[in-house]
């Protein structure tokens, strides 16, 4: 049985040559995936300095209440400067 061979399809102007070298990672999302993994290390990092003055709250406050320990530390996390507590 004889088949015809397939013509190629002809690439329009708009994709051919330099426009595709274009198309790279950041144009795909992976510039956006690294914003959000930098995202996620700054809340992190943020959470950890908060968890550190809760606990030396603690130490200080031997025996006060918890929650009075707990809003002292936001408060003091709060006068950092340019850092806005996380909600």
């Amino acid at each position: 049985m004889y088949t015809e061979p397939l013509e190629l399809p002809e690439l329009s102007p708009m994709v051919e040559g330099d426009e595709l070298a274009g198309f790279d990672d950041e144009s795909t999302g992976a510039g956006f995936a690294e914003s959000q993994r930098q995202t996620v290390e700054d809340k992190k990092k943020r959470m950890g300095r908060i968890l550190s003055a809760v606990l030396l709250l603690l130490d200080e406050l031997d025996g006060e209440n918890l929650l009075t320990v707990i809003e002292e530390a936001q408060f003091r996390v709060a006068e950092l400067p340019g850092r806005p507590l996380l909600r």
